[in-house]
């Protein structure tokens, strides 16, 4: 990282801003095009997990090639100068890399959707019916590297 005094280095700190984010950009490649897609997620032992519809984009990419790059950030705020060059970003984000893996069993999909409304919900209990999980794509980005960085936070 260029700017080392930005540079995330505790893990735990990196995990915060995990547990903190509202919405994970999924970087994936289609042939020689990157393709991002923005997802809501939840975040749990050192995973991410994310829901979908059967099919799509994403989906025909995933099955392709299962190494993605991943984005989250918070704590945004937009800092306004009296100049061009005196306006800036706060913020706290992470990048990573990591591999997908489609969740099969009905168990395994209630677990990896109730990390994702944990994220956006806390503390509640949730269950989900047989037919929605049979429609539902779930799957989990278990994480391989990931750094983070910090501006103004």
């Amino acid at each position: 990282m260029r700017r080392k005094e930005k540079e995330i280095r505790d893990k735990a700190e990196m995990q915060t801003v995990l547990e903190q984010g509202r919405i994970c950009r999924l970087g994936l490649l289609n042939g020689n095009r990157p393709y991002i897609v923005p997802m809501n997620y939840g975040y749990a032992d050192n995973c991410l997990y994310f829901h979908s519809a059967k099919e799509g984009m994403k989906v025909e990419l995933l099955k392709k090639d299962t190494l993605v790059c991943f984005e989250v950030d918070c704590k945004q705020r937009l800092v306004k100068g009296d100049t061009g060059c005196g306006w800036t970003m706060h913020y706290q984000s992470v990048i990573g890399y990591g591999r997908v893996e489609f969740l099969e069993t009905r168990q395994d999909k209630k677990n990896g959707l109730r990390w994702v409304m944990a994220q956006y919900a806390p503390g509640k209990s949730w269950d989900f019916p047989d037919r929605k999980l049979d429609q539902t794509l779930v799957f989990r980005l278990s994480i391989e590297e990931m750094t983070g960085k910090k501006s103004g936070v």
